[in-house]
């Protein structure tokens, strides 16, 4: 995760800067966001800039390309979304937390030789990368993505589904605390975008921090080809079209790709609307035993 973390910041940075489109005063203000050190400050600064933008559909240029995830990055289990489900302007207290302030999180929380331990969660931040739950304490569906994350946790593991997707307090019975997550997108979206594996996310998930996992679920089967995935972990197609499941409307296939350290699923999206049988998820699952 540090190698990983090295001069991100700044690249992020330079890609506001890039951004030639954006009003120069707005500019500066962002790169002010991203430059300021404190966090509770970093928050201030972001509140006062919501006052006063006049243009909300801009904030969308403010997504962070070099967004790294949630989860435990010390796990053996990585899974990779479409992008985050929310809609940014009517949340834009979200996209600051998942999204803009998310290389800042993880730099604080590395800087603590313990980052991972139950004492660092409940550190005062105003949110936590590596428990999200200590945020979003709702009762969530067994459909939404998180739950079809911990479905399948629970079937390789031999843990309790419920317990996995809705502990809010305890981080080593969480979900959480058994993968680490990110996303094919980085602008997040309360609907499927259909957005394809961008050339900047694309050499940023190609670094090796996201090659040390041994199981890779990937839930974006139609933003990115195999000729993607074998460029981002150095793998190989080792088998098309497998069939898992079905549904009333259709089969449900993978792809299975392999490494020489990791085992790499690409399927449809993980969640209900996707149409996934229990079946065909304990299927996919013994694919990854």
């Amino acid at each position: 995760m540090k190698k990983l973390l090295n001069q991100l910041q700044n690249k992020y940075i330079d890609h506001i800067n890039n951004l030639t489109f954006l009003d120069n005063t707005l500019r500066e203000k962002i790169i002010k966001i991203l430059s300021t050190k404190n966090q509770n400050y970093r928050s201030e600064l972001w509140n006062n800039l919501l006052v006063k933008l006049e243009n909300f559909k801009e904030i969308h240029s403010f997504s962070n390309p070099y967004y790294i995830g949630f989860g435990n990055p010390n796990s053996g289990i990585l899974f990779l979304g479409k992008e985050k489900g929310f809609d940014i302007e009517n949340r834009p207290d979200l996209f600051f937390l998942e999204s803009i302030d998310n290389i800042k999180q993880w730099e604080l929380l590395t800087a603590k030789k313990d980052f991972n331990t139950q004492d660092s969660l409940y550190e005062k931040l105003n949110f936590n990368p590596i428990f999200p739950r200590l945020k979003h304490t709702q009762k969530i569906s067994k459909r939404h993505t998180w739950g079809m994350y911990a479905h399948i946790i629970s079937e390789l593991k031999n843990l309790n589904h419920d317990t996995l997707i809705n502990e809010v307090e305890n981080y080593s019975n969480s979900l959480f605390n058994y993968c680490f997550m990110s996303e094919i997108n980085y602008i997040p979206s309360k609907y499927s975008k259909g957005a394809k594996l961008s050339p900047l996310r694309k050499e940023f998930l190609s670094n090796e921090f996201y090659k040390k996992f041994p199981l890779v679920i990937i839930g974006a089967k139609n933003y990115l080809k195999a000729i993607d995935v074998c460029d981002v972990f150095d793998a190989e197609l080792s088998e098309t079209n497998k069939e898992v499941g079905q549904n009333k409307a259709r089969k449900i296939r993978i792809d299975i790709f392999k490494s020489n350290n990791q085992k790499i699923i690409l399927c449809d999206h993980l969640s209900g609307a996707a149409g996934w049988t229990n079946d065909a998820i304990t299927n996919l699952v013994g694919e990854l035993k």
